[in-house]
């Protein structure tokens, strides 16, 4: 936790799930790995979103148990540390946590592929406390392209990727634009209704890389009332060469209570 008031700082994406259901154990540091509880007191972290990764070669069929075999562990993990950490679902709750000097941890999953083409699997993981989605990653889905994808089959989102968009939107779960494509970007940006986040990208016009922000993918983010999470470590023209450690500071907590929204469970 900070000490200051003034200060909030959000770590908006790690992949620590994956070490944890690996046998890391969170409550000591690790030698592998960007973080763990002690580097997280250490780092003054008041608000850390675990995501929930699920790879495009994934069979179809394994993608749901998956998310929910992570979403598992991290529950346990959270209960297992609960006088330091606390689960935030909306902006009240991590609100709270920071007065009980708590660092509040919040759900995510990285890859909209892992819903299936299904909105009732969204309203499922959004049940089990999930807060943002990133909509896609190194590969384009049925429904949303990646910006990876040099040879995209449509243009940004489809009529079913507007549908989830807005049943997200409904819910008040965050949109997340990491690895979306410059059209897919644009059509969030026209229908989104509530703030949408990257949670971890960089700057197209300091490195020209596919996964970056333009300037005005930025400011149509920030017009939003949303924000972005800058990765941290080697940044580089080549693929594949991403420290996903992100952390964004300062303004955070005021960007971050617009992000979640506030709803009753």
């Amino acid at each position: 936790m900070n000490n200051s008031d003034q200060l909030f700082t959000a770590d908006l994406h790690c992949d620590t799930i994956h070490r944890i259901l690996q046998g890391a154990d969170f409550s000591r540091r690790n030698e592998i790995g960007h973080l763990d509880l002690p580097r997280l007191i250490e780092g003054g972290i008041d608000l850390q979103v675990f995501a929930c990764f699920t790879e495009s070669f994934i069979e179809a069929k394994d993608r749901v148990p998956l998310v929910h075999r992570m979403l598992d562990g991290l529950h346990r993990t959270v209960e297992a540390h609960g006088e330091k950490v606390a689960l935030a679902r909306t902006s009240s709750e991590a609100a709270r946590n920071r007065a009980a000097g708590k660092i509040s941890a919040v759900f995510s999953i990285e890859n909209g592929l892992v819903l299936n083409d299904n909105l009732d699997t969204l309203r499922q993981f959004y049940e089990r406390g999930v807060r943002s989605l990133t909509l896609t990653h190194n590969v384009s889905s049925a429904w949303c392209i990646s910006s990876a994808d040099e040879h995209p089959a449509f243009d940004g989102l489809t009529a079913f990727g507007r549908e989830v968009v807005r049943m997200m939107d409904e819910l008040g779960m965050i949109v997340d634009l990491s690895h979306a494509a410059p059209s897919a970007v644009a059509a969030v940006l026209e229908i989104a209704t509530r703030p949408v986040i990257a949670s971890h990208s960089c700057v197209r016009a300091l490195c020209d890389h596919h996964r970056n922000l333009t300037d005005e993918q930025i400011r149509g983010i920030a017009a939003t009332g949303g924000m972005v999470g800058i990765n941290s470590g080697v940044i580089s023209t080549v693929p594949r060469r991403w420290h996903h450690s992100v952390a964004s500071s300062s303004r955070a907590w005021a960007a971050m209570a617009r992000c979640m929204a506030s709803r009753n469970m």
